[in-house]
């Protein structure tokens, strides 16, 4: 029976493997690669000899009709690379699943080999009725790599002098007959007497048989399901995984000789800017590392066409159309890095408010064509970061501030024009003053205000802005601090643990500071120059800020005020 027929919601764990073998099982290009360490397949190897249940996959057939027909597809680590038309059942969730069961049913597959190293006498317990119902664990089975494994266990006559038996020797009646054969002459010497070989197929049926026929759990998808809703239930099915995004399904639709990985990877390779800010796919962590990735190239093209940035805006674009945008939206989205570090003080990647910024900043310019100093660019920008827009709803506020932008205006929703700006002190100053995981986006705001203003790095007296490595918001006052100064710790939020207290600095010098008080590092004895004090809104005034909790008060306060002010100006 082929596998794209069957309809019944299980599969043979033999069946399943040996279609992801002639490539008619494959997935979607967007999933990640083998990860399981050895640990994990034993795990499995446990729970399928007991017959104990290892998950649903989730799986859909293959209508070359239908939406899922665009994606691309690959093989599994191991398998044959797909040809489309051959492929009846493409699986979006048990990759890492079914991959382990293709590499210990096969063993000239995968890198390692899973065998039992105490078969023999598993098995001659079974012949005498000592182990009838034995239930397995994950140290009944082993692995080595292939090298190690061909070193010691190079033929068959080596595993079976050592009692060893390969997943692939037992797990079916056909790779065991060999293992029988040779084996037959030491299980009659153990046992004292002729044994048929029957019987002995017999035994490793109850221990091992069941391991072909085990039976997989799948969850169906209507071979028709568009991509927006695919989406969603695999986000639902898959919390613990890796999270599939409405921009993984669009890097893995098909266009033709045009793919969007690789044409990314080229463009991060050949930008200084982007590399900055960007990053290509780090296979070993499964993870974007930097904030810029592919899929926002695929947002700005949708703001660009569609006007929009939500699931279906972006699933909606067609592949000639992604191709038509590609260089312009690349540009597009280098210009707005551009736009950030320099006018905006984002210096390193860690240091970007929030990702969306990019791309009202990026549409904006392929619209107008303006210079990277635009003032009404900056001040959006700095209202953003003062009112914290881009908080909450991030799928609409780029299309609203792209309108208003277009029509030569900030948004109508910011608050405290010139008439109210007393009022807008106050709420500034207030959330300055306020815990930073409520306010992330302000914390990095008033960084990079810092930096466009010239703050340099403690250590070395070099301005941020020029400084290529990691930066650190650094507390002024450390965390640990606070207890000298008398806070108890009990049912309040640290009292250091606000914006106000933050500053940037190099993450090396922040490691060198550590717990130290400002105090501390612009003693004399320290070494560091007190003339990098005022580029990080701080004077000598501030250096007894950790003597106690009156003077930590007294000290805040001024400078979220000062930091309030000065952002202020920037909106204004």
């Amino acid at each position: 029976m082929a596998i794209s027929s069957i309809t019944n919601p299980t599969y043979e764990a033999g069946e399943i493997v040996n279609a992801i073998k002639l490539g008619s099982v494959a997935m979607p290009d967007f999933q990640r690669d083998f990860v399981w360490r050895p640990k994990n397949v034993l795990s499995l190897l446990a729970s399928v000899s007991n017959q104990w249940p290892i998950g649903s996959v989730l799986v859909s057939e293959r209508d070359p009709d239908s939406e899922i027909a665009q994606l691309r597809l690959k093989g599994f680590k191991g398998g044959p690379e797909p040809v489309p038309n051959d492929v009846g059942l493409v699986v979006f969730d048990g990759q890492q699943r079914l991959t382990a069961l293709l590499h210990v049913f096969n063993t000239e597959l995968g890198d390692r080999v899973y065998f039992v190293p105490d078969f023999l006498n598993i098995l001659l317990n079974a012949l005498d009725g000592t182990n009838a119902t034995r239930s397995f664990s994950d140290e009944d089975f082993a692995s080595l790599t292939a090298k190690q494994f061909n070193q010691r266990y190079n033929t068959l006559e080596a595993r079976v002098d050592k009692g060893v038996a390969t997943i692939r020797d037992v797990y079916s009646s056909g790779p065991f007959a060999d293992w029988m054969i040779r084996s037959r002459p030491k299980i009659e010497q153990k046992m004292g007497r002729s044994v048929d070989p029957s019987d002995i197929e017999e035994a490793r049926k109850r221990m091992f048989g069941n391991m072909e026929s085990y039976r997989i759990g799948a969850i169906h998808l209507d071979s028709h399901l568009g991509l927006e809703p695919l989406a969603v239930i695999f986000e639902t099915v898959n919390k613990t995984g890796v999270q599939l995004g409405v921009d993984d399904l669009m890097l893995a639709k098909l266009y033709g000789d045009f793919n969007l990985k690789d044409q990314w990877d080229e463009e991060v390779a050949s930008s200084q800017i982007l590399s900055e800010f960007a990053d290509t796919w780090d296979k070993r962590a499964d993870r974007w590392r930097k904030p810029i990735t592919a899929l926002h190239l695929l947002r700005l093209i949708a703001l660009l066409r569609a006007r929009g940035i939500k699931r279906g805006n972006v699933l909606s674009l067609k592949p000639k159309k992604v191709k038509e945008c590609w260089d312009s939206a690349v540009r597009a989205l280098s210009f707005a890095l551009r736009f950030l570090k320099e006018q905006c003080g984002v210096a390193h990647y860690s240091l970007l408010p929030d990702d969306n910024l990019v791309l009202p900043i990026a549409t904006y310019w392929i619209k107008t064509d303006e210079n990277i100093d635009n003032p009404l660019l900056v001040k959006w920008y700095w209202r953003s970061i003062v009112d914290e827009t881009y908080m909450t709803n991030t799928s609409t506020r780029p299309v609203g501030d792209l309108t208003a932008l277009e029509q030569g205006r900030l948004p109508a929703d910011f608050s405290g024009d010139e008439h109210d700006r007393e009022e807008a002190r106050r709420t500034l100053t207030n959330n300055l003053l306020e815990p930073r995981r409520r306010h992330d986006i302000l914390a990095n705001g008033v960084a990079g205000m810092l930096i466009r203003s010239g703050a340099s790095d403690w250590e070395d007296s070099k301005p941020l802005s020029a400084v290529n490595s990691e930066l650190d918001l650094h507390h002024v006052i450390p965390l640990r601090h606070a207890g000298n100064m008398g806070w108890s710790g009990r049912n309040t939020e640290n009292p250091v643990n606000v914006v106000a207290n933050l500053t940037p600095l190099r993450s090396t010098t922040n490691g060198a500071i550590g717990s130290k008080v400002i105090g501390t590092v612009f003693n004399e004895d320290y070494g560091y120059s007190r003339g990098v004090l005022d580029g990080h809104e701080l004077s000598e005034e501030d250096l007894d800020a950790g003597d106690s909790m009156k003077n930590f008060e007294e000290f805040i306060n001024r400078r979220a005020s000062k930091l309030a002010e000065r952002l202020l100006q920037l909106c204004y």
